[in-house]
């Protein structure tokens, strides 16, 4: 068993992490206006228990604009290197301006984040 085991522990990296998500904004009362997104990919080990997690890649959006008669859809790009055994989350928190109020917070936990491959 112990042979089994033993080449997954040794995989080398597993290749870059091309990741797109799509924030779905609720409608609002009023349009939100001038908008800041902070949007983190973050990467952890889940055999370490008081270890914290790594910041991969940060995206930050300015200006802009959720509407009030649809669903606002924002797109945000992640792009990193994936490696065997970790796992990985993304947080976007969504301010009235940068260092204003927290409107939204989103939180990813994911399971399947596989390697882009060409």
């Amino acid at each position: 068993m112990a042979v089994m085991l033993l080449p997954r522990l040794f995989m080398p990296l597993a290749g870059p992490i091309k990741g797109d998500i799509v924030l779905s904004f609720p409608l609002t009362a009023e349009k939100l206006k001038n908008i800041y997104i902070d949007a983190r990919l973050y990467e952890y080990d889940p055999f370490l228990a008081d270890a914290s997690a790594t910041l991969l890649d940060q995206v930050e959006l300015e200006g802009i604009n959720l509407s009030a008669t649809a669903d606002s859809l924002v797109d945000i790009y992640f792009s990193a290197t994936r490696k065997t055994r970790m796992k990985y989350y993304v947080t976007a928190r969504t301010y009235s301006k940068k260092g204003g109020t927290l409107y939204f917070l989103y939180q990813w936990i994911s399971k399947n984040l596989r390697a882009h491959r060409h």
